[in-house]
């Protein structure tokens, strides 16, 4: 069994049973560069209150599609970004009692990355954000779509089945779920919804800490199985953790952990690949 401890930053060990691929490499650095707290560094997306409604109902809507966003793990506000930052501007029109929605979501530089439409009665309570849930979700939807790697380049990759993760706070399980199921798909691999006889399983711990009165300590643990259950390999990582960035912000967190496993569990998926029947 060899140990290869990685660091992008955080605290990182990654275990396989064979040489990786690609073996990471130590790297001592500041606790500000730790992925686990780098939510800053990563822009996600940036949702301004829409043009053509007053204000209160252009924040209303605004407020909506980020929430809808962040149900689909993707970290979006409506205040400011950072220069990574994706910006959705929404155009609302209002015709004969019904809500014309004209989304275009580009990048920092301007390049147009997706333009979703969603269209629907008028809300009877335009002021207030779960009114636009209806409206909201086909957008972020499509925003979610657009951002996920090529269709085809999935379907060849290893299948991979988030079998869940133990001991996350709240419903912070599912969050961390599916937040690793979008990255293990945006770095090429085949997520499945159940496992089987040609399915590697992913497997997660989180287990959480005291480090300090402010502080916590928080370890995630990855098992990647065959379908008989045998490790194929590992990904762990442990970094102390503010107290507030728990409480407030584990999605946008969980989003981050996510993104800094996945590269390492598709190593192990694509050296341990299970020949298909």
């Amino acid at each position: 069994m060899l140990r290869l401890i990685a660091a992008f930053g955080f605290a990182l060990a990654l275990a396989a049973c064979g040489p990786l691929p690609r073996p990471f490499q130590p790297d001592e650095k500041a606790l500000d560069d730790n992925p686990l707290l780098r939510m800053a560094d990563f822009g996600g997306v940036i949702v301004p209150p829409a043009f053509g409604l007053p204000e209160d109902q252009s924040r209303a809507l605004a407020e909506a599609v980020a929430k809808s966003l962040r149900e689909f793990d993707v970290p979006a506000n409506v205040r400011a970004g950072n220069p990574r930052s994706l910006i959705l501007d929404l155009q609302a029109e209002r015709v004969a009692g019904r809500v014309r929605i004209a989304a275009n979501l580009v990048d920092p530089q301007g390049t147009a990355l997706a333009d979703p439409h969603a269209e629907g009665a008028a809300p009877a309570a335009p002021d207030k954000i779960e009114s636009w849930a209806a409206l909201a979700r086909p957008i972020a939807q499509a925003i979610v779509n657009a951002i996920k790697p090529a269709a085809v380049a999935a379907r060849a990759a290893p299948a991979i089945h988030v079998a869940g993760v133990e001991g996350a706070p709240g419903d912070g399980g599912r969050a961390l779920s599916r937040s690793l199921a979008f990255h293990l798909e945006r770095v090429g691999l085949r997520i499945v919804d159940a496992p089987g006889p040609d399915v590697i399983d992913v497997v997660g711990t989180v287990a959480i800490a005291n480090a300090g009165a402010d502080t916590r300590r928080v370890s995630v643990n990855w098992r990647v199985r065959d379908s008989a259950g045998a490790e194929l390999g590992r990904v762990d990582m442990q970094n102390p953790v503010p107290v507030q960035v728990l409480d407030r912000q584990w999605a946008e967190l969980a989003f981050e952990i996510a993104g800094a496993s996945a590269d390492g569990i598709r190593d192990i998926a694509e050296r341990f690949r299970i020949p298909a029947r």
